[in-house]
């Protein structure tokens, strides 16, 4: 209904997982960076099969990552308002933009519904790229 533009950068894991039934087959994860005039800046995180798990209770609502050769850290995420349960936000996003925009390898752990925290990697063969939606 108005006239901003919505601009979003994508990547997809190199590798996948095999999860159990009812979500067998190949998972993989993207890494999703947008910006939204409404919203502002955001990362999702997103899977193609199953669901991400996490409790901010007892604090398991976290995905892990590395940035190239860097030690892993721990970005805590929210759950999409919607109830979707294949994509999280992450809460501390311009770090994680930072990081983004110089690593060349990118490993994420996520915590997917029985089937423990696999690790997704990621090649990025150029710095975050822009298009418009």
């Amino acid at each position: 209904m108005t006239d901003s533009r919505n601009v979003w950068a994508k990547i997809r894991s190199d590798n996948y997982v095999s999860q159990e039934f009812p979500y067998q087959g190949e998972t993989y994860a993207t890494i999703t960076v947008r910006y939204m005039k409404k919203y502002g800046y955001d990362v999702l995180i997103q899977i193609t099969k199953g669901q991400i798990v996490g409790n901010e209770y007892n604090g398991s609502n976290y995905v892990t990552v590395r940035f190239d050769d860097n030690a892993p850290k721990k970005y805590y995420f929210n759950d999409a308002e919607d109830g979707s349960s294949d994509v999280v936000f992450i809460n501390k996003h311009s770090e994680f933009i930072k990081q983004c925009k110089q690593a060349k390898d990118i490993k994420v752990e996520i915590p997917l519904y029985q089937a423990g925290r696999p690790v997704f990697s990621f090649h990025v063969d150029e710095p975050l790229t822009w298009r418009d939606e």
